[in-house]
């Protein structure tokens, strides 16, 4: 009785570059581009923090 090929590698796609290189090189494209934005927006929100009087970090009292 022939078993064949597993089940895993029947269904299995072969994408090439995509799979190589191509989807890390897309993360940091897309980090790279959302860099400028997100930094200054997330000093923004911890200096209005700061002036409003707290800390940017939150920070709690330990019991026990």
């Amino acid at each position: 009785m022939p078993l064949g090929k597993p089940a895993a590698a029947r269904g299995r796609r072969h994408f090439g570059l995509y799979r190589d290189g191509g989807k890390r090189l897309l993360d940091i494209a897309f980090v790279l581009a959302a860099l400028p934005i997100v930094l200054p927006l997330l000093g923004a929100l911890l200096l209005l923090a700061a002036l409003d009087g707290h800390s940017p970090l939150y920070r709690q009292t330990r019991v026990g």
